[in-house]
């Protein structure tokens, strides 16, 4: 009966690290896509508020626009 079962718990490793790597690999991909999505967000709105100017109750970052606003 030993024979039989000898590489039960090869297979049943196999399975397992399967299951993990196609885990680790969704998680992987999915901090990839949030990542990439963030720093296009931030790098857009670095873009535009560095070339249209920002304003708050602080102050203005640029002082005169190219268009003559303040």
């Amino acid at each position: 009966m030993r024979d039989q079962n000898a590489g039960q718990a090869l297979i049943e490793y196999l399975f397992i690290f399967a299951l993990f790597s196609s885990l680790a690999l969704g998680v992987a991909k999915g901090v990839g896509t949030y990542s990439n999505d963030v720093f296009k967000s931030f790098a857009f709105m670095l873009t535009q508020e560095l070339s249209t100017g920002y304003c708050n109750s602080n102050g203005c970052w640029h002082n005169a626009y190219e268009n003559g606003v303040k």
